[in-house]
């Protein structure tokens, strides 16, 4: 899998509590309909309720919510081979350092593949 990986911590303070923000952008070989479909390991263990459209999952568990953006980009291409490209945007709002940790932990290890 062809990805990029950034993580970003920054303090964000609203009018009544300051949270913690972190938000994480992958580029991953997938197409939308994988990515989603692939998703539900990750889903089952953060428990919680779950909204979805065409571009947007987002978990909401207490006070904590994660959103996860998608969006097709141009394929690549490497001779005859066509890869699609799918950019991953990953809020996470009251989540501990921990917690993402965990989260990101089981969304690697769910979307990694082996080939040999």
């Amino acid at each position: 899998m062809l990805y990029t990986h950034v993580l970003e911590m920054r303090s964000e303070a609203t009018a009544m509590v300051d949270r913690q923000i972190a938000t994480c952008t992958k580029e991953m070989s997938l197409t939308p309909e994988h990515f989603v479909h692939s998703l539900s390991p990750v889903l089952e263990q953060e428990g919680g309720s779950v909204e979805q459209d065409d571009s947007q999952v987002t978990i909401s568990n207490g006070a904590r919510r994660a959103v996860v953006r998608f969006s097709r980009q141009p394929d690549r291409r490497l001779g005859s081979l066509i890869l699609p490209v799918l950019k991953v945007d990953m809020r996470f709002e009251g989540y501990t350092g921990n917690e993402i940790k965990r989260f990101s932990d089981k969304f690697d290890l769910t979307f990694m593949r082996m080939g040999g």
